[in-house]
């Protein structure tokens, strides 16, 4: 029994004698240089991201597929030591090819191409910082970007510039002159928001935004400002005849002495709108605002011989639009506005006149009394 049992140990130990060591060889930044490597069984493509400094340079690696959006990673490499500052993994690259390669600091605004890798100095303390592709995350499935401060020599991760890179669409914009950071973002085709930002200890603080609202045919801009803390809120709508005329247009006209301009016309082809404007678009007057037919908001038509007047009232003031006409020419055209008692004429440019008061008779419209 001991005999068998001394063979069966000898037999043991010349089996593990015999099986291969497994050696686990850690890859180095060389070993990557190649176009293609295998990796569990996928093909890889790989790019070396250079020229974009004198420090460092960065190494892509995507699974070599025919998909748009890719999944791999993104490196930046110290060019002296080869250490691995940052590393950022993705399943959504999006890239484009410069003559087989990919190029860095390629920064088109808002939609057009951005590269996977951003070197600029973001925080403007006069050192470059890393803005690395992450995602397609950003306004209507754009890229965003991890950004990475230079701090004490380090790439440290910053969630405020990441945050601008994410909720915006795409990549801010950093202007080194005035020190101010801009995003833009939009919902649809009308609405859209540009923001202006400067930066505080590393982090970036809103000190402007602009909201771009159109609803045809006005434009609205709300501006909202930051000073000390304080906020500050205007709001502005405009108008032009550009945008009246794909309208039902009744009549227009400017007013003298550049006092504005007076248009006439109706969005849906039942109501009538007056709107008086100054002279690069801004509304001073809306009536109605809204497309309704209750009492406060009709208009009454009257015709004479040689007078035409449209009238309404708007806040406890009495708006009349009139047109002093002769046979079949418009001799006046103007404005009497009338408030506690007080009456003040704005008379219009004839020269300026597009269409007649006497237009208003061709619609039956669901906000206009005639004779009255």
């Amino acid at each position: 029994m001991k005999t068998k049992s001394s063979l069966i140990i000898l037999v043991i130990v010349l089996l593990t004698s015999c099986a291969p060591a497994h050696e686990t060889i850690e890859p180095t930044v060389n070993s990557v240089s190649a176009s293609t490597i295998s990796d569990t069984n996928k093909q890889q493509s790989v790019f070396r991201v250079d020229e974009f400094s004198e420090d460092y340079y960065g190494i892509v690696q995507v699974e070599s597929s025919d998909e748009v959006l890719k999944n791999g990673w993104i490196a930046i490499y110290d060019k002296r030591t080869n250490k691995e500052l940052i590393k950022v993994l993705s399943d959504k690259l999006f890239f484009d090819l410069h003559e087989g390669k990919i190029k860095a600091d390629i920064l088109e605004l808002p939609y057009g191409e951005q590269s996977l890798i951003i070197y600029n100095d973001f925080n403007f303390d006069q050192v470059k910082d890393f803005a690395i592709q992450d995602e397609q995350v950003s306004c209507y499935g754009g890229p965003s970007f991890k950004v990475f401060l230079s701090q004490n020599g380090e790439f440290i991760l910053n969630p405020d510039f990441t945050r601008l890179a994410h909720e915006y669409c795409g990549m801010f914009q950093v202007d080194d002159k005035k020190q101010k950071i801009y995003t833009m973002t939009k919902s649809g085709c009308c609405w859209h928001q540009y923001s202006e930002f400067v930066v505080d200890k590393n982090i970036p603080v809103v000190q402007k935004t602009v909201e771009s609202e159109w609803f045809p045919p006005y434009h609205i801009l709300t501006t909202k400002d930051w000073n000390d803390g304080k906020l500050t809120e205007t709001k502005e709508k405009r108008l032009s005849w550009e945008d009246v005329k794909d309208y039902y247009s009744v009549v227009s006209f400017d007013l003298l002495n550049d006092s504005g301009k007076v248009f006439l016309f109706s969005l849906n082809g039942e109501a009538l709108t007056y709107v008086l404007t100054t002279n690069d678009g801004v509304v001073k007057l809306n009536f109605p605002v809204e497309n309704t037919a209750d009492e406060n908001t009709k208009f009454s038509y009257m015709k004479e011989q040689s007078r035409i007047v449209l009238r309404f009232t708007d806040k406890n003031t009495e708006y009349e639009v009139y047109e002093n006409i002769s046979g079949n020419n418009i001799e006046k055209i103007g404005i009497q506005v009338t408030a506690e008692g007080q009456m003040v004429t704005l008379e219009g440019d004839v020269t300026t006149i597009q269409g007649n008061l006497m237009d208003v008779e061709k619609v039956k419209w669901n906000n206009v009394v005639f004779g009255e």
